[in-house]
């Protein structure tokens, strides 16, 4: 399980996903089941409804759901 730790090394979102990719424009991409970006403590901001994804760059992430890539904007509208 991943999660997420401070520069001290106390746990700030639990160990609980299966992926847990670096924030980017205040988002990280984590797998739990599926795909969504959490905040930094750990609140969903695009509940995990994706196959796959990227990082947030220039305020739109690349996504897979339904075999198919396209994006999505911070607040997960396509």
């Amino acid at each position: 399980s991943y999660g997420y730790v401070d520069l001290t090394g106390r746990e700030v979102i639990e160990l609980r996903f299966r992926r847990a990719d670096p924030f980017s424009e205040g988002r990280a991409l984590v797998e739990f089941v599926r795909c969504g970006y959490v905040n930094r403590v750990g609140d969903w901001v695009v509940r995990p409804r994706f196959q796959a994804g990227t990082i947030f760059q220039d305020g739109v992430a690349a996504v897979k759901m339904d075999n198919k890539w396209g994006y999505i904007q911070s607040n997960g509208d396509w």
